[in-house]
C-alpha cells in the first residue's frame, strides 16, 4: 500500500495500491454537490486501509493530521450513505 495525497497539499490523504480519481464536484446556487462516481478497482481495500490509518492516527492523538483522512473517507460514501464492501455476499 502507498500513501497518496491529493492537491492542494493534504486536502485528502488515503492509503491505496494505486491513485484513486478525485470525485467530481458540481456547484448549484453556491452549494457544492459531489457527483456519483464509478466503482474503482481495489476501492474497498483502499477504504479499509485508510480507515485503519485513521484509527492509528486518532489512537495516537494526531487529530489535526487525521482531518484530511476523514475528508477523503467522507467522499467515498455511496448513494445510500455506506461504503464499498469487501465482504463476500452469499445467497441463502
Amino acid at each position: 500500500m502507498s500513501t497518496f495525497s491529493l492537491t492542494p497539499p493534504d486536502e485528502f490523504v488515503y492509503w491505496a495500491a494505486r491513485p484513486m480519481p478525485r470525485m467530481e464536484l458540481r456547484i448549484i446556487d453556491n452549494i457544492q454537490y459531489l457527483q456519483p462516481r464509478q466503482y474503482q478497482v481495489d476501492e474497498a481495500a483502499a477504504i479499509q486501509a485508510t480507515s485503519y490509518g485513521l484509527l492509528v492516527y486518532t489512537m495516537n492523538n494526531y487529530f489535526e493530521k487525521s482531518i484530511p483522512i476523514m475528508k477523503w473517507l467522507q467522499t467515498q460514501r455511496n448513494k445510500d450513505g455506506g461504503f464499498a464492501s469487501s465482504q463476500v455476499q452469499s445467497g441463502f
